[in-house]
């Protein structure tokens, strides 16, 4: 494991001790909505990975209050997300305006198919 990775699942363990204080109330929702957050973002990867990241990073960030291997996730897709901002920094603006423009009518496509398969 890398410095990095360590003190991040090291951050999210702390957080996890004040966490386990809270009411079942609390958690029990919190982790079902890290789920469903987590599944999203992970189908949603395959094809916009600039949005489904972040959007893996939160759900797995939800879960790891609850579960040892969500937080040890939370850390590798940290990790990982830090390496893609790394590359798309390098980028071009050309090509940065291209993937944009890809990105916008992958999202459009998406919404018309679901659109499509949720009305049947």
């Amino acid at each position: 494991m890398s410095l990095e990775r360590d003190e991040v699942l090291e951050r999210v363990l702390q957080q996890r001790e004040r966490h386990r204080g809270r009411s079942l109330a609390v958690r029990i929702p919190l982790a079902l909505a890290g789920s469903l957050l987590s599944i999203f973002a992970a189908a949603l990867s395959l094809v916009l990975p600039e949005f489904g990241l972040p959007l893996l990073l939160a759900g797995l960030r939800l879960l790891a209050f609850e579960f040892d291997w969500a937080a040890r996730a939370y850390a590798y897709v940290y990790r990982l997300a830090g390496k893609v901002r790394r590359k798309a920094r390098d980028l071009s603006p050309r090509t940065k305006s291209a993937l944009l423009v890809v990105a916008v009518l992958a999202a459009a496509a998406l919404a018309t198919w679901l659109s499509g398969a949720l009305g049947s």
